[in-house]
Parts: structure tokens; C-alpha cells; sequence
């Protein structure tokens, strides 16, 4: 079940940020990569309502096939609020992956991991649901950056890692996530 309230969610992220579960192992044959996220109408309610239309859906490849894509629809369940997507596109994203013919041996998420406040997103909250590994990216953090900018001289390059950030309340170190350069000379994080 989904927390449906404010209180109930951040108590629910505040005990899977506590979990630890068994570090994931890739299988030695090709994976059964999945990634899923759900889609809201923009404009229609400024930042999101409770009932907004919603259209999810989750695709999978083995080996660079599609094995196995899966569309769904439905309303969402609470308005945005920064860090608590869970309230609102949880149960959508969960019933769209469950939809797959067959689950995932990992599933990749447009949501915040441990980068969260609480350390809990959306992609950690997905996965300890469905108990499956999940990898969230997102280039919207929600805390602040920790060292902030890239680190080197000149441009990044191509598949370059930057300096890694954390989010408030996370140890300087512990690195929940990092910047990563996906075209070579373009700035990978911008001063706020």
C-alpha cells in the first residue's frame, strides 16, 4: 500500500532510508533492463492537483531488444509536492512495472534515490516496493550540492563524472549522487 498522507509518507521514507538491504549483483546473462515514469498534462492545473489525468508506462530490453513494454492510465493520487512524488505517481508507477510480461532485473526511474532530503525517493521508495534494484536519475536535486561544481580544468568531458553533492542531513563523503556529462563541453550543473 501507498501512504495517501504527508505525515505517513515522510515515515515511510524515514524507514527505507534506515534499510540496508543486500548489495545488487548484475546477473551474469544479459539483463532485463526496465525504466518507467508517468506522464501529467502541463498547464492544466499549474503545478499538479489531486485527480489530474496521468498516463504511465514502462518498456524492458534484453541484450538491446524490447522485451516487453506496458502503457497504463489513471488519476493522480495527491498534488506535487517536492520530494514526496511517492504520494503522487507511486501506485501508478508500481502497477505500470508489475503490467511487464516479465519483472526486471533492474529498473531505471526519472526520480531522485538517496539524493532525497530524507534519503528515501522515489526510485528507493519503487523499488523496496516491488523489491526490485533501482537506479534513479533525475536532474533536479532536492538538496543542496555538497562541493558543488565539477572539479578539473577546462570542460567536461563526454561521460565525465563531476564533484558529488548530498542532499541536507547526509554526511559529507557519503556521495548519493553525482553529475555525469552527457555531451562533452557542456556544464553539467548550474549555481542557484
Amino acid at each position: 500500500m501507498w501512504p495517501t498522507e504527508v505525515d505517513a509518507l515522510e515515515a515511510e521514507q524515514r524507514r527505507l532510508a534506515q534499510a540496508r538491504p543486500q548489495p545488487w549483483r548484475p546477473p551474469d546473462a544479459p539483463m532485463n533492463v526496465a525504466g518507467c515514469w508517468v506522464c501529467f498534462p502541463r498547464g492544466v492545473s499549474g503545478r499538479g492537483r489531486v485527480g489530474d489525468p496521468a498516463w504511465s508506462g514502462a518498456g524492458a530490453t534484453r541484450a538491446g531488444r524490447l522485451v516487453g513494454p506496458h502503457v497504463g492510465e489513471g488519476v493522480a493520487a495527491a498534488p506535487y509536492l517536492p520530494g514526496l512524488m511517492a504520494l503522487r505517481a507511486g501506485a501508478l508507477l508500481e502497477s505500470v512495472v508489475r503490467g511487464l510480461p516479465q519483472a526486471p532485473d533492474v529498473l531505471l526511474l526519472d526520480a531522485t534515490g538517496r539524493e532525497h532530503p530524507r534519503r528515501c525517493g522515489l526510485a528507493v521508495h519503487v523499488g523496496a516496493t516491488l523489491d526490485l534494484p533501482t537506479v534513479g536519475v533525475t536532474h533536479r536535486p532536492l538538496g543542496p550540492r555538497g562541493t558543488g561544481r565539477r572539479t578539473g580544468p577546462g570542460p567536461p568531458a563526454r561521460c565525465a563524472w563531476t564533484a558529488r553533492w548530498w542532499p541536507a542531513g547526509c554526511e559529507p563523503g557519503s556521495a548519493p549522487g553525482r553529475w555525469w556529462c552527457t555531451r562533452a563541453g557542456v556544464p553539467t550543473s548550474r549555481p542557484r
